[in-house]
């Protein structure tokens, strides 16, 4: 199977999860941009933090399974955050990546509020946060 095969099926298989040919996201995907998205985006900014962000509106342009956030924090910290509905189950891309991700020494942090976000964030360098991780 060629590239733009693969492509298109993914692209596909993206939208048809939607059921919006338009890119109008889902009440699920809606709720996880306005309850930890945007949030997580203003605090960033607050803080001075530079991230990455994958819009879950779109499909992705940086790698199939990649985490919501790349952040880059102070003191040479990097979080490697998805964002999830209390009902959200992470995909099998998602599944792969993260574990790929834990094999190459890294974290990756699976949240449902910013509750669990500032437990993350705000632990010292160096010492692991009380939350669970994949």
């Amino acid at each position: 199977m060629d590239d733009v095969m693969r492509h298109e099926m993914r692209v596909s298989k993206f939208l048809d999860g939607m059921n919006k040919p338009s890119g109008v996201p889902t009440m699920g995907v809606s709720r996880e941009i306005e309850g930890l998205h945007t949030p997580i985006i203003a605090e960033c900014k607050r803080r001075g933090w530079k991230y990455v962000h994958s819009d879950p509106t779109r499909p992705s342009t940086c790698g199939e399974g990649i985490c919501d956030f790349i952040i880059y924090a102070d003191g040479g910290r990097v979080f490697n955050i998805e964002c999830k509905t209390k009902t959200g189950k992470l995909s099998l891309e998602q599944n792969i990546f993260i574990t790929w991700i834990k094999k190459l020494g890294h974290e990756a942090h699976v949240i449902t509020s910013m509750n669990e976000f500032f437990d993350i964030v705000n632990v010292p360098h160096g010492t692991t946060p009380l939350t669970s991780q994949l």
